[in-house]
């Protein structure tokens, strides 16, 4: 890689990073966003088998026990929760990888969904490749933490993340209605031409 690319890479880690110190670092009980941004992994170039396919490489936070519940993300990046209980929501249990949140924080690369719009859930996990999966609510917040616009373009549906209290299995997404953020679910068999399902590199990267 050269020395431009490296530059490159490190000023969107930086960045990246920075938002998220922004962020999470005094929640987390750090004492300077220096040194949150310092436990967090740092970005590789994407494998040549990534490129254009994932546009976007981020870090993604994940609650952490004591500290850092779901609810709290979602309050602190402004999101309204609409699910009547959020420990009802986990990892997709029929991921045939069986793919599982990281208990720390990771680097993936993902993209944003916009070329899934309209397309049915369904029909978008039977066409993933071998290398991808569908992004998780946490990933989706880590697309809204760096681009608080993203969804006055679309909606994206989180297909990775399930949530089934009553009835059949839903999954959550995020939209925007009037200036505001929510959280909501939906059925796994509907499509909605506002709305795109996320896709992320299975492979991970932690510290």
């Amino acid at each position: 890689m050269t020395h431009e690319a490296n530059l490159n890479l490190n000023d969107a880690w930086l960045k990246n990073a920075d938002k998220l110190a922004y962020l999470f670092s005094e929640e987390l009980g750090y004492q300077s966003k220096d040194e949150y941004m310092d436990s967090l992994p740092e970005f590789d170039p994407q494998p040549e088998s990534h490129k254009e396919r994932f546009e976007t490489t981020v870090i993604v936070q994940v609650p952490v026990k004591g500290k850092l519940t779901l609810s709290r993300m979602l309050a602190i990046q402004e999101v309204t929760n609409r699910l009547p209980n959020l420990k009802d929501l986990k990892d997709w249990q029929q991921d045939p990888q069986k793919f599982k949140t990281p208990k720390v924080p990771y680097v993936t690369y993902l993209h944003d969904g916009s070329r899934n719009l309209g397309k049915a859930p369904a029909i978008v996990v039977e066409n993933l490749a071998s290398n991808e999966r569908v992004g998780t609510i946490f990933d989706g917040l880590a697309l809204l933490a760096q681009n608080p616009d993203i969804l006055k373009d679309h909606y994206i549906d989180l297909l990775g993340s399930q949530y089934a209290q009553y009835g059949p299995i839903c999954f959550p997404y995020l939209y925007q209605w009037d200036g505001k953020i929510y959280l909501d679910r939906r059925l796994f068999i509907t499509a909605n031409s506002l709305y795109g399902s996320v896709i992320a590199a299975r492979n991970i990267v932690t510290k």
